[in-house]
C-alpha cells in the first residue's frame, strides 16, 4: 500500500524505580500526503509521560524531532471523573422521596 512506517525506541530511566521503553510511531501515507503520529504513553500514579515524533525522518540520516510531555496527576483526573460518575449514579438510585 506504499505506507512508510518509522518507530524509535526511547529508554527512560527515572531516579527511582525501574527503567522502561517507549516506542512512538510515525506513519506517512504518500497517496494522501499525510503524516500520522501515534504517541507512546507511560501512565503512572503521579504523572504520565508522552513521547510524540512529530515529523518523519529527514533523508538518509534518519533524524526526527521528538516531543516529550509530562502530564502531572492525569490518573487522578480519571479517578476523580469515575468517582463523580459513581456519586451521580448513587444519588439517582437512592433519592429521598417526599
Amino acid at each position: 500500500d506504499g505506507t512508510l512506517r518509522f518507530e524509535n525506541r526511547f529508554s527512560l530511566t527515572p531516579k527511582t524505580g525501574p527503567s522502561f521503553d517507549l516506542v512512538p510511531i510515525s506513519k506517512y501515507f504518500p497517496k494522501l500526503n499525510s503524516l500520522h503520529a501515534q504517541p507512546a504513553i507511560a501512565a503512572g500514579f503521579f504523572k504520565d509521560i508522552q513521547i510524540l515524533m512529530s515529523e518523519f525522518p529527514d533523508g538518509q540520516e534518519n533524524i526526527s524531532d521528538a516531543r516529550i510531555t509530562f502530564f502531572p496527576f492525569m490518573s487522578w483526573i480519571w479517578a476523580g471523573g469515575a468517582l463523580m460518575s459513581f456519586g451521580g449514579i448513587f444519588a439517582l438510585l437512592f433519592r429521598k422521596h417526599k
